[in-house]
């Protein structure tokens, strides 16, 4: 069993590193290892596995929260947002750098991608930061954070395909997600008020400051996404609408708003459109590749080996823990997190079970994992974004702003961690669970 597994994973990063796409690779090896196995008859489950991926129904919501996301940035309003917010938030130490974690955890409460929110900010807030003279490595690291919270605060991608794969309840997971991914928010916004605390030339960066009358008055453009957050979340919560209804409506109102804010237009529609279907097909085809991949270890036998040799180490099982955390940080140095989600947790799902964990708990683990898979080079997804938006200057100036908010992750993954309750409490407080 030892030389089947370093037979498939040597094979996977030999396939890798040759530049062969994910969903290829792992694909590729889930039928050959059914081949060796059934011969021709693995035609019948390998078909079954291709189909029943995508007619699952909770996929349904990937495309739709997909839509939300690139619906909120093509029609222009994170751009009203985020002039609502910077006058209220400019008299707290860190200014428009907290403008962008606020606004990454208003858009993560409606939309469930993190590189179209942090596109979405630092198309508006890069600019303006480097007009008042904030610190360019900050002002990058920001918004990297601000769009990372949109993994672990719901509606999130990651948590959908995380249900997907382990049977689990995209509601409750939902849920789940909202004390942990305020708290990094927190977290990362008392960072940047303690650094601010030391630069001298926060005055100067800060500038005029708007009386907290008008700056109270101004934040009204936020109140639209907050009925957007209710009809997203609030229905979920109150039992009123299953996550792919929550999904539907949170679209339909996605598109009111826009219409209601002028930002409805056939260019607008056509761009969300056309990136909704891309980045939607890209996520289905990495699920079915890696799906064809996990059930053939299963089949073989494989999976269970791995169980029952985490289990049986002569360590805590806290330390089994930390092992399954390690992996997955060493993993998301060199894959993009999302097929690095669906490739591992179907090997240390059943481990993490049978040692007494709490699969809706892991759930919120693996998704702070993978945010820190987001923010540390060399591949890091949020990483390609901020770069593309800081073209001309040095990728340095990216990896210097991200990785004391890649520290923060962890130090929220240790929190939740000991505290599970923090992610477990609120679910089981749901109206119609």
């Amino acid at each position: 069993m030892i030389t089947l597994l370093a037979a498939v994973f040597g094979g996977l990063i030999l396939l890798l590193i040759s530049g062969l796409w994910i969903a290829v690779a792992t694909g590729g090896i889930g039928i050959t290892l059914y081949f060796i196995n059934s011969g021709w008859s693995a035609l019948t489950p390998i078909s079954h596995i291709v189909w029943t991926s995508a007619e699952n129904f909770p996929i349904a919501t990937v495309p739709l929260f997909i839509f939300l996301g690139y619906m909120l940035m093509e029609s222009g309003l994170a751009g009203r947002v985020y002039a609502g917010l910077e006058p209220l938030l400019n008299h707290i130490p860190g200014g428009l750098l907290h403008t962008n974690i606020v606004v990454g955890a208003l858009f993560a409460a409606c939309s469930g991608s993190g590189m179209a929110s942090a596109a979405a900010i630092g198309t508006v807030a890069l600019p303006e930061m480097e007009k008042r003279g904030y610190p360019r490595s900050l002002s990058i690291g920001s918004v990297a954070a601000g769009g990372v919270l949109a993994p672990i605060i719901p509606p999130s991608i990651m948590m959908i395909m995380y249900c997907v794969i382990t049977g689990q309840s995209i509601g409750k997971a939902f849920i789940a997600g909202i004390f942990p991914g305020l708290g990094l928010a927190v977290l990362f916004s008392l960072y940047i008020a303690v650094v601010f605390q030391f630069y001298q030339d926060w005055a100067k960066t800060r500038g005029p400051l708007v009386p907290l009358k008008k700056s109270i008055s101004a934040s009204k453009e936020v109140w639209p996404i907050v009925i957007l957050i209710f009809l997203v979340l609030g229905t979920i919560y109150l039992g009123i609408a299953t996550p792919t209804e929550s999904a539907a409506v949170g679209s339909v109102g996605a598109i009111v708003l826009a219409a209601l804010h002028r930002g409805l237009n056939w260019q607008s529609l056509k761009k969300t459109t056309v990136a909704t279907v891309t980045l939607t097909s890209v996520v289905l085809i990495i699920y079915i590749g890696t799906h064809i991949m996990s059930s053939a270890l299963a089949m073989s036998g494989a999976i269970g080996f791995i169980t029952q040799g985490l289990t049986s180490l002569a360590v805590p099982r806290v330390g089994v823990l930390l092992i399954v955390y390690l992996i997955f940080i060493i993993l998301g140095l060199f894959i993009d997190t999302l097929p690095m989600m669906l490739m591992t947790v179907p090997l240390v799902f059943p481990t993490i079970v049978a040692l007494g964990y709490d699969p809706l708990w892991f759930g919120i683990a693996v998704v702070l994992l993978t945010n820190t898979g987001n923010l540390t080079p060399p591949v890091g997804m949020i990483l390609f974004v901020m770069q593309s938006l800081n073209r001309g200057r040095p990728v340095s100036e990216v990896y210097k702003g991200v990785i004391p908010f890649a520290v923060l992750c962890v130090v929220m993954l240790g929190i939740v961690t000991a505290f599970p309750q923090i992610a477990l409490w609120l679910p089981t407080q749901m109206l119609g669970k």
